[in-house]
C-alpha cells in the first residue's frame, strides 16, 4: 500500500510551525516566588534559536538569533542563584550554553563559555570527545544508547538498556 498523505497529516514545516508557538508560551513564564523560572523562558529563547539555525536552516548570523542570546545572557546575569540552575538543570544549560555561544555577539561569548565550563567541570568532562558527546546529549540522548550499544557489540560485553543509559548517558 502507498504511503498517501491523509488531511490530518502535518508536513514538516507546519510541525516546525506548532513547535514555534508552543514555544511562544515559554516567554512569559514570570514568577519571582520560584527561583528556577528563568529556565522556563531562556529554554523558550533557546527553542528559537535551534528552530531558526537547525529546523529552518536559516543562517546563525540572524540578528534575531543574536538578540535572543543576548536575552539568555542577562536572564541569567540577573538569577541570584544561577549557580543552583546550572547544577540542577545541567543537560539543559549546557545545550543552550552550547547553543547561544555559536549565535552571539562576540562580547557575549565568554559569558556563555563560563557557564559552561562551570557545568563541564561539575561533571568532571574534560576531553573534547566527552565536550563533544556531552553538547549532543541533550537533544539526542538515543544517540548515547546507540554509541554504547555499538561499543559494546565491538567488545562482546552487553549491556541492559538502563546500564547503558546509566554508564553512557551520565
Amino acid at each position: 500500500m502507498l504511503d498517501t498523505p491523509r488531511a490530518t497529516d502535518l508536513q514538516f514545516s507546519d510541525r516546525v510551525e506548532a513547535l514555534e508557538r508552543l514555544v511562544h508560551s515559554l516567554w512569559h513564564v514570570e514568577n519571582p516566588e520560584n527561583p528556577q523560572h528563568p529556565i522556563f523562558r531562556t529554554f523558550g529563547w533557546a527553542c528559537l534559536i535551534y528552530i531558526y539555525t537547525i529546523l529552518r536552516e536559516l543562517p546563525k548570523e540572524l540578528g534575531m538569533n543574536t538578540m535572543l542570546a543576548n536575552r539568555i545572557k542577562l536572564a541569567l546575569e540577573s538569577c541570584p542563584d544561577l549557580n543552583v540552575l546550572l547544577a540542577t538543570f545541567q543537560d539543559l544549560l549546557l545545550w543552550q550554553m552550547f547553543l547561544c555561544g555559536r549565535v552571539a555577539d562576540y562580547r557575549d561569548r565568554p559569558f556563555f563559555a563560563q557557564q559552561a565550563t562551570k557545568i563541564l567541570i561539575v561533571r568532571k568532562t574534560e576531553s573534547s570527545g566527552e565536550i563533544l558527546a556531552a553538547s549532543k546529549e541533550f537533544l539526542w540522548p538515543e544517540r548515547q544508547l546507540e554509541i554504547v550499544e555499538d561499543e559494546s557489540e565491538e567488545s562482546g560485553v552487553s549491556y541492559s538498556p538502563d546500564e547503558a543509559m546509566r554508564d553512557g548517558g551520565a
